[in-house]
């Protein structure tokens, strides 16, 4: 089941950025991308979720799998934040450098973590910026992972 929530789901986020054309967020039931969340850039096409066709062509498209364990509403807040600022980094002309397939190495979870941030500025700032906005316990323990392997600095 996909249920859309307006734009201003994520007007919270934007608050110097209003030029900005919003994303839609749907959580999905049947979403087999690697990780909890994904950012659809606007003007991609389409996006199939939950057996419906999504048009990326006004908006972009902030996708959450229900079953990723995202019961805790400071971290769906997290997730909502890190993926609206991969809209952002688009809308201002930034390159994803972002290796999903990280994810699913055979690795222990820790070093997962600060490989997937560590090796991806457009992960490093996405993951930051989520930081900032919720102070989630879950990004706060990706940043200390990351911080600790790295000298991983909060961008300016």
């Amino acid at each position: 089941m996909i249920y859309r929530f307006p734009s201003l789901e994520t007007r919270w986020l934007q608050r110097s950025d209003k030029w900005m054309t919003q994303p839609m967020v749907a959580v999905a039931d049947d979403y087999s991308r690697p990780g909890g969340a994904c950012y659809y850039h606007q003007g991609e096409g389409a996006v199939l979720v939950d057996g419906r066709e999504i048009s990326l062509r006004d908006a972009g498209l902030i996708v959450l799998r229900a079953d990723y364990g995202l019961p805790e509403i400071i971290e769906t807040a997290a997730t909502i934040a890190h993926e609206w600022r991969h809209c952002w980094q688009q809308q201002m002309g930034f390159r994803s450098d972002s290796n999903a397939d990280i994810l699913a190495q055979g690795l222990p979870y820790e070093t997962k973590i600060q490989r997937y941030f560590s090796e991806s500025k457009s992960e490093s700032d996405a993951l930051w910026f989520e930081w900032k906005k919720t102070h989630s316990p879950l990004s706060e323990y990706w940043v200390s992972l990351v911080s600790s392997m790295t000298s991983m600095k909060q961008p300016q």
